[in-house]
């Protein structure tokens, strides 16, 4: 919007004029309060409205009238607690239009609690800027906010053992967010899987569980870890912003067949809660500064109990970490202090050396039901191929007849030429 750069160019009778870039504005005192008319320099009446929208003037300005200010909102005078209350919001209306979809205009801490309860239980991927104006600024109570956070979405800074609503479904959130002058940030890039995901999830789920009838626990756990040990392509975690790019959960491992160590433990403590078998994903914590909230981890595995005892499962590509207990050395027993349990002292199978590693899974069936999961994105790349390839055939065969014409032109000319001699 222009700037105004306003000159007073007369006083006469207690009217006044003063000149704006292509807008003039007289005011007058009225029944004790100043109002503005507004004209162009070609002396046509503009109402206010019609400044606004040709970006002639703004909602709120103050002039030096009298040796004093005086302060209008769409050409009335007001008081100046209510122009600076307008101007406050114009300018956390303007900053939160900057942001586009992603810029939240907020009043006060129920909105902003609300706006928060909407991005994390609908699973918004992004991240929200929630606005308030520096005067609204003043009147929110924050503690309320962090309160709410505290009760519903937040871990206790010290827990690195999770079962999986609390850590398949978002990134578990370990700091408040920083409330600045003018906006808080809300990152729901923190949610790992989405609504539809899952649904397509438990469409694959409807086989799998027809497959788990009749096991022992142990048979579950054996069942559950061939099958994603055997399936699942292991992804190095190279970093992402939003966690749904992550390769973090069901969906990415059982229908996309790609995971890391974050979405393969999340997995497997999905699929043990499912089948009754007690387990818990525990992160490796590497780092872990209030000062600057950070929080961070280096790997990430499962714990499930046994016959009474607790063991370690960890999926990946190098190795066969299944059931193992304390004496491997490849675990840290701090690993374990949030939870104040302790590992067995053998590994399961050198308790049980006779016990079978077989699943007695249908692979065949499995994989069926997830190559049909996947089948629309499948189709439309095999007819987009299938187009291309029969589009570059014709353009193939296009090119081949219209050599063959050109030679044969030439070919008949020459001909021709040759008789005429």
């Amino acid at each position: 919007m222009k700037k105004m750069a306003l000159f007073l160019l007369m006083m006469s009778m207690g009217i006044m004029l003063v000149k704006a870039d292509g807008l003039n504005i007289e005011y007058a005192l009225m029944d004790g309060k100043y109002h503005l008319n507004l004209t162009t320099n070609e002396g046509k009446n503009l109402t206010y409205d019609e400044a606004l929208n040709k970006g002639l003037i703004e909602e709120t300005i103050e002039l030096y009238i009298d040796n004093r200010s005086v302060y209008f909102i769409k050409g009335l005078e007001v008081s100046k607690e209510e122009y600076q209350e307008k101007y406050a919001n114009n300018e956390a209306d303007k900053l939160a239009s900057s942001y586009g979809e992603y810029g939240l205009r907020v009043h006060n801490a129920e909105e902003i609690i609300n706006a928060i309860k909407n991005i994390y239980d609908n699973r918004l991927s992004n991240e929200y800027h929630l606005v308030y104006s520096t005067l609204e600024r003043e009147r929110i109570n924050f503690e309320t906010i962090n309160t709410f956070l505290k009760e519903n979405y937040m871990s206790d800074i010290e827990q690195n053992a999770y079962r999986y609503v609390e850590y398949g479904i978002r990134q578990p959130i370990k700091y408040l967010p920083i409330y600045n002058s003018s906006e808080v940030v809300i990152n729901g890039g923190i949610s790992k899987i989405s609504e539809s995901e899952e649904k397509i999830v438990n469409q694959f789920l409807d086989t799998f569980d027809n497959q788990m009838q009749g096991k022992s626990d142990y048979e579950k756990i054996v069942a559950i870890y061939n099958y994603l040990k055997k399936t699942v392509q292991y992804e190095t975690d190279d970093g992402y912003i939003n966690f749904q790019d992550g390769l973090l959960s069901p969906y990415d491992t059982l229908i996309k067949r790609k995971g890391v160590c974050i979405g393969l433990a999340t997995t497997f403590q999905f699929l043990a809660e499912r089948y009754q078998i007690e387990s818990y994903i525990i992160d490796r914590v590497a780092d872990v500064d209030e000062k600057t909230n950070t929080y961070s981890t280096i790997h990430t595995y499962n714990i499930v109990k046994l016959n009474d005892l607790w063991y370690i499962i960890d999926i990946n590509s190098n190795e066969d970490n299944f059931l193992i207990s304390s004496t491997s050395g490849k675990y840290d027993a701090k690993d374990l202090k949030y939870l104040n349990i302790e590992l067995a002292n053998k590994d399961y199978l050198e308790e049980h050396p006779n016990l079978s590693l077989e699943d007695n899974l249908n692979y065949q069936v499995l994989d069926s039901k997830v190559k049909e999961l996947n089948n629309i994105k499948v189709n439309n790349e095999v007819v987009q191929k299938e187009d291309a390839k029969t589009m570059n055939n014709n353009n193939d065969l296009i090119a081949y007849i219209v050599l063959v014409l050109i030679l044969f032109s030439i070919f008949m000319v020459v001909l021709w030429f040759t008789k005429k001699k």
